[in-house]
Parts: structure tokens; sequence; C-alpha cells
């Protein structure tokens, strides 16, 4: 008696080592791709947090740099837009507005109105404060304080809010006295975050302060005074590590030279000039 062999139906033992092997070499080079995808995705995000910091940081420093050199006009003019007045004193007399001066970290010549330390890590800035533009509300029983009366608002007022977060405003009208000029010192911390100190200078020990908390870092701020302007040269570095080597970018006191973050996250660089009050 014969017996009959039946046909084998499927897939024989090489065919599916084959399938399998196809299988996973498909799979490896879709997941090669959602990686690439996912990290060109991280690269964006930290791109684009590195902008907003770099926005947030510059207008800091716009905002300080806006009232450098203001002095009192003999009329007050219009300051409801919050914009500087220009001075009607002949600016060839600028020494004897603004004296020699050294204090906190901040080193002015005569006549200098910003001045930048010597490795240009610190800039300072100096300005006379606006009067109030309504002198009224000043009276003898407050000790030249201001009087928030019936006949008086804070509204009224015309002040500096300074980028450590002081308003501060002046009493006095149209005399140039210490107890009316404001300085502004900018740098960074060891945390690699932007301070802003403000202080009078008939009181510099009484320092208003202003840290930013953000996980993006500053790796370099530096300052270079020119005549009229500032230029700023600025590096953060995102708060993740999205890249596979240590960040570089060009020292801006030497453009010759490679400077390395030490670190795998994106560091994003600028150059920006700011044009002072003239």
């Amino acid at each position: 008696m014969k017996t009959k062999i039946k046909k084998q139906c499927g897939f024989s033992l090489i065919e599916l080592m084959v399938s399998v092997t196809i299988a996973m070499f498909l799979l490896l080079i879709l997941s090669d791709f959602f990686i690439s995808i996912f990290k060109s995705s991280k690269i964006s995000e930290a791109k684009m947090n590195n902008e907003k910091e770099i926005e947030f940081i510059l207008g800091k420093i716009k905002n300080s740099l806006k009232w450098t050199g203001y002095v009192p006009s003999e009329t007050l003019g219009d300051m409801t837009k919050g914009e500087p007045l220009l001075s009607d004193i002949a600016f060839d007399d600028l020494e004897t507005i603004f004296p020699a001066l050294s204090t906190n970290d901040c080193n002015f010549s005569a006549g200098q109105t910003t001045a930048v330390s010597t490795d240009n890590k610190i800039l300072c800035v100096r300005n006379y404060l606006p009067p109030t533009s309504n002198s009224s509300i000043y009276n003898d029983k407050n000790n030249g304080g201001p009087d928030w009366g019936a006949n008086s608002s804070k509204a009224e007022m015309q002040g500096i809010l300074s980028c450590s977060g002081a308003f501060y405003f002046s009493s006095i009208y149209n005399s140039f006295e210490k107890e009316a000029m404001l300085i502004t010192k900018l740098n960074t911390d060891q945390n690699g975050q932007l301070v802003c100190t403000s202080f009078i200078e008939s009181n510099p020990s009484d320092i208003k302060s202003y840290t930013a908390e953000s996980e993006i870092s500053i790796d370099s701020l530096n300052f270079i005074d020119a005549k009229n302007s500032v230029s700023i040269s600025l590096t953060v570095s995102s708060g993740k590590n999205v890249l596979k080597e240590d960040c570089s970018y060009i020292n801006p006191l030497n453009t010759m030279e490679m400077l390395s973050t030490n670190s795998k996250k994106l560091c994003t660089t600028v150059n920006k000039t700011f044009g002072l009050m003239k």
C-alpha cells in the first residue's frame, strides 16, 4: 500500500529568515529616520528658545541704554510717551555735567555716559533723572516727598523704570546734582544669568538688583564701547544637550579664534550695535 505525501503549504525556513531579515532592515531604516526627525525637532526647539532668550536679553540692554546721557531740559515738554528729552545744555559741558566717577565696578571718565570694564564683561551707563511733571505734588510737610493726595496721582509722575525693576524719579528740577544721577550696571553672574543693578550716585550702597532665572545660560556677553554707540556680542546655550559634539563659536574679541562651550547644548551667537542718545 502506497502512502501519499501531502504537499507542504506556507513559508520554508529559508523564506522566513529572508523575510525577517528584510523586515529588520526596513525597521532599522525607519527607526533612524524617526530618530533623525526627533533630534531635528529638539534642535529646532532649542534654537527657538535661544532666540527668545536673546531677544529678552537685548531688550533689557536696549532699555538700559535708552536714557544714557539724559539731562533734564529747561522745560519738561511731553514725556507721556516715555521718550528721553534732549538737553538744552551744550554738549561741550558734558565733562562738568558728568564728572569722573568710580563706584561699584563702574569707572567713568569725565564726560563719559557709558563705561565698559577692561575685560569687556561689565557695562555701566549713567543719566540724570527726569523731574516730576507736576512739581506741586511735593510739599514741605512731606519733607520734599510726594503727596499722594486728591490732587495728585502716580500717573502724574515721570520717571525711569530701571532694568533692575526699580522706579526712579527726581524732585530736583533742572539741577545737576548727585541726588538725581542714576547709574545702571549690566553683567552676568557665575551661573550665566543676566544681572542688572541700579543705584543713585549719592547712595551707592542702596543697590536694586535683578537676576534673570532661565534654563538657558549666557556663555559669553561682551560689550564694546564706541563713540555714540555700544556693541554687544552675546552667546547663549540651550537648557538641554541636543548636539553630538561640544558647541563652539567665534571669539568676539578675536575673530580668528574659536571658543568651545564645553557642552553639547546648542549655542547661538548674535552681534548687535545700539546707538546712543545724541
